[in-house]
């Protein structure tokens, strides 16, 4: 019988889930491919980054140029226009000071023969008069012209071959005398006289034009038509009225003639040619009636003599620019001060003004082209889209700065370093300057030494090692070596002979009008501020008190810093006093203190570096010149006073860059006391400022006129350095005397100028003198002058005994 095996239900449930989990696990061995994409792997995440913000740079850059753009539109327009009237009123302002001499004299002359003061006096005198007007002005003639004769002075033949004459020719005259000038006196040379024709004034065309412009505008005085005169050039000239002395005393007027001032015009050409507006622009000159009397461009006509109309000229296009602008308005006076003009494919910003004096009207025109304005506007976009597209090329994101770490040993370094950091700084600031000036000085030859002496260790213990030498002796003579090799290598200790310039500062009310909370705030201001000024010129700066400082610049780096010391120590110090000045407009502008400093600078040969032992040592500056710098401090304080210098720091180098002017004389330590060397006496001079010129040099003139002309005007008192002009000691006294009454009338003008009344009590002390009880000439006691800061214990010992004279 056969047996078959009988399944139960229980094993083919547990059949069916084998089979399920089988199929299963064959399913999860099936790994699906990845599928690809068109630009799959193509972008870089990086570069897509940089692209955004690339994009979003330029994108902002664009707008921001386009804001910029419509203003700098409109400012440039603007400036502009105030760039034209600000130059305008620098040619009137020029033209004002070149007529108002040639009036004030044609005034003064008639007024001096109305009132009588020519009556009945000499033909000498009349020379002298008339040629003292003439020089004053450089005229080509002066003087009176009456019905019945004349007197004046004339300029014969053309330049540089002129000379100079005296005509006179009175009622009684049948013919015009004519005398030759002494240069020298001014007077007439009367073995020089020869006679012309009878000289008819009335004919005159200057007689009947002047009559008939003085009647026409109702005025006793006129400025005449330009002519083309004798000696070469187009004239003008100034005529007024002249009346009968003794019924103008009355009241009565009564005409007998004119007097008379030719005004060249080759001055004022000359001055209009020089100009020069950025580099399209020029200006042109004219009178009402259209013809030229100059400008910066080519004015003149072909023949040398004929006058040109504004509409002929070739230069620059301007003859068409004007015949557009009248085509325009109907005529040049009819314009308004402003136009946009095209002419010949070239667009023109005009600008015009009237030009007015006494009788006469000239028209003034500038003119800039358009497209060099538009053309800072053209750079300002180029430039602007450039950097965007620099910034966007240049942006670098994988440069990122670890400062922490994962690992326990790397953070603890990162934490000491940036705790060295933090105490390295802080204690940076309680190092000298003098210490890192010496680290930057460090030359070759220390590196070489340092280089040398290590050799040599290794070859001596090469030797000592091969010879088994092992001796204490040994061992001690090579420690010391490398001693004084390292301490050799850095700060050497010792003087040395350098050219230097001395500065010393000293803050006199510093520590006496401000509380420490005050002098704690300001004080950080200031050694910063001087801080920064010695790193920049790389000199050596001492503070010797909170009110006292000292900074020492030297040669070394003459080369580093391109200028002398003498002209670094001069700009370094007017750069501090902007310094405290813009401290005591800001920071105490409402304490009602200021803080005053008083600066002295002395400059010389000084022994200078550094003193003391391994212990301690610092930078020291030794002789005279640092004594004189202290002097000149104090100096200064007496003097009210903000800058001193001696006369080797102020020399003929300098002085043609900085505005100075002498205050006084002062005896002063020698450089150097080692080699016996003599006190000497110096010339003070008190620095303002520096002598800049900008590129407008026109504009310049205009703002510093009035400022230099009172340092200009000071300089002409100080006499010390003219003696050798004086060849007696009565023309020295006399010009003693003259200048002891022009300097009160300066001290009116100039009450709190210490240093001129100083220097006023010197010439009146030695303007008093007796010239014959002197005992030696006046020249010698003035050259023998100076002062002296005396330190004498005294009960009621203040200020300076200024006037002191003794022996060389």
């Amino acid at each position: 019988m056969k047996v078959q095996p009988v399944r139960s239900e229980n094993s083919i449930v547990f059949s069916q889930q084998q089979e399920e989990e089988e199929s299963l696990l064959n399913n999860k061995r099936v790994i699906k491919e990845k599928k690809k994409s068109i630009c799959s792997g193509c972008f870089s995440i990086k570069v897509v980054i940089v692209f955004l913000v690339a994009c979003l740079v330029i994108a902002c850059a664009f707008f921001v140029w386009l804001a910029s753009f419509i203003g700098a539109r409109q400012s440039l327009k603007t400036m502009s226009t105030r760039l034209m009237h600000t130059f305008g009123d620098f040619v009137f302002a020029r033209l004002d000071s070149y007529f108002n001499p040639f009036i004030q004299v044609g005034q003064e002359l008639a007024h001096d023969y109305n009132t009588g003061l020519l009556n009945n006096i000499s033909l000498s005198m009349w020379s002298k008069y008339l040629m003292k007007k003439h020089l004053y002005t450089n005229s080509f003639g002066v003087g009176v012209y009456m019905y019945d004769g004349l007197y004046a002075v004339s300029v014969n033949g053309a330049p540089p071959n002129t000379t100079i004459s005296f005509n006179t020719q009175t009622k009684f005259d049948t013919r015009m005398s004519t005398y030759s000038v002494n240069s020298t006196t001014n007077a007439m040379i009367p073995s020089s006289h020869y006679y012309y024709t009878f000289f008819n004034s009335t004919a005159q065309s200057f007689w009947t034009e002047s009559f008939k412009l003085m009647d026409s505008i109702g005025k006793d005085s006129v400025i005449g038509d330009p002519y083309y005169s004798l000696v070469g050039a187009y004239t003008l000239y100034y005529s007024a009225k002249i009346y009968d002395p003794v019924l103008y005393e009355y009241g009565l007027k009564k005409v007998m003639g004119i007097a008379k001032v030719n005004i060249s015009l080759r001055a004022i050409q000359q001055f209009l040619k020089q100009l020069q507006l950025l580099n399209t622009g020029y200006v042109i000159v004219a009178e009402t009636n259209n013809l030229v009397i100059g400008g910066s461009i080519n004015t003149t006509a072909v023949n040398q003599k004929s006058r040109v109309s504004v509409f002929e000229l070739q230069d620059r296009n301007a003859g068409s620019l004007m015949k557009q602008i009248a085509t325009t308005y109907g005529n040049l006076s009819n314009t308004p001060n402003l136009m946009e003009v095209s002419s010949m494919g070239v667009g023109y910003s005009v600008f015009r003004d009237l030009y007015t004096i006494e009788n006469i009207a000239w028209n003034l025109f500038i003119v800039i082209e358009t497209g060099e304005i538009e053309e800072s506007i053209n750079i300002s976009t180029g430039a602007t889209v450039g950097v965007a597209v620099a910034v966007a090329i240049m942006m670098e994101f994988d440069k990122v700065d670890f400062v922490s770490s994962l690992f326990k040993e790397v953070d603890n370094i990162f934490l000491y370093l940036r705790e060295m950091t933090v105490w390295l700084n802080e204690i940076k600031s309680f190092l000298p300057e003098s210490v890192f000036l010496q680290l930057k000085s460090l030359t070759a030859e220390n590196v070489q030494n340092a280089t040398k002496y290590e050799v040599d260790e290794i070859g001596s213990t090469e030797n000592s090692s091969d010879q088994h030498i092992t001796s204490k002796s040994s061992r001690h003579v090579s420690k010391q070596k490398f001693q004084e090799t390292d301490g050799n290598s850095l700060f050497k200790i010792g003087l040395s002979l350098k050219k230097c310039s001395i500065i010393r500062i000293h803050l006199t009310n510093f520590t006496k009008s401000f509380t420490g909370e005050e002098i704690t705030h300001l004080f950080s201001k200031i050694s910063t501020g001087l801080s920064s000024i010695s790193k920049t010129i790389q000199a050596n700066f001492q503070t010797l008190s909170v009110d006292e400082y000292q900074i020492t610049i030297s040669s070394d780096f003459s080369e580093v810093r391109g200028k002398s010391v003498n002209q670094v120590a001069l700009e370094s110090s007017l750069r501090f006093l902007k310094m405290i000045a813009n401290i005591n407009e800001t920071t105490l502008n409402d304490r009602g203190v200021r803080i005053n400093c008083c600066i002295g600078i002395s400059s010389g040969i000084s022994l200078c570096g550094n003193l003391g032992s391994s212990s301690f040592r610092s930078f020291f500056s030794v002789g005279g010149a640092v004594q004189n710098a202290k002097t000149l401090s104090t100096l200064a304080s007496e003097l009210n006073c903000h800058l001193l210098a001696d006369s080797s720091t102020v020399n003929e180098e300098t002085l043609p860059l900085f505005v100075a002017r002498p205050v006084s004389r002062l005896l002063l330590e020698p450089f150097l006391y080692e080699k016996n060397q003599s006190m000497n006496v110096s010339n003070i001079y008190e620095v303002i400022k520096e002598n800049n010129v900008e590129k407008d040099e026109w504009m310049y003139e205009l703002q510093q006129k009035e400022v230099n002309e009172k340092y200009k005007e000071y300089n002409s008192f100080f006499l010390f350095d003219r003696l050798q002009q004086f060849s007696n000691d009565e023309d020295l006294l006399e010009v003693l005397k003259s200048t002891c009454e022009k300097m009160n009338f300066y001290l009116e003008k100039n009450i709190e100028d210490i240093a001129a009344t100083k220097l006023l009590e010197v010439l009146q002390y030695f303007a008093k003198l007796e010239v014959k009880e002197c005992g030696e000439p006046l020249n010698q006691l003035l050259f023998k002058f100076h002062s002296t800061l005396p330190y004498t214990l005294s009960n009621n010992f203040h200020g300076l005994d200024y006037v002191v004279v003794t022996e060389l």
